[in-house]
Parts: structure tokens; sequence; C-alpha cells
């Protein structure tokens, strides 16, 4: 399967999963590009895999709306 997507990953819950069964390795054979933010990062408490990019928001309104309205 060829990868042809980005993933933002904003909840910790699917990376604590995949890395307690063994398989975090999943989102690198999906998706192109795997980016987290730093928040999610501390969450998550373990050492990230290389392909997994950190990076935080930069237009706050949009997170803000997303945080409130996306859940």
């Amino acid at each position: 399967m060829p990868k042809t997507q980005d993933v933002i990953i904003s909840d910790t819950s699917c990376i604590i999963i995949l890395e307690s069964i063994g398989n975090i390795d999943l989102l690198q054979k999906i998706y192109l590009n795997v980016t987290i933010t730093e928040i999610i990062s501390k969450e998550f408490g373990l050492p990230l895999p290389d392909f997994i990019k950190i990076r935080n928001p930069t237009n706050f309104k949009i997170s803000k709306y997303i945080g409130k309205h996306c859940r």
C-alpha cells in the first residue's frame, strides 16, 4: 500500500496503544509523515521513534477552536 497522506496525532491514546502492543511502527508504514505536538510527546512520556516529528501549532485561534469543538 503506497503512503499518500500525512497525519497529525492530537491524542496520546493511539500512540500509547500502538506502543503497548509493539506496533508503533504501523504509523510509519501507513503515513508519509507523522507529526505530534510537544504536549502529546510529554504525555506519551517515552522516547519517540525518529519518524515521529514534533511540531507545535502556530495558529492559536484555530488550535483553540479545534480543542473546543473537535472532541
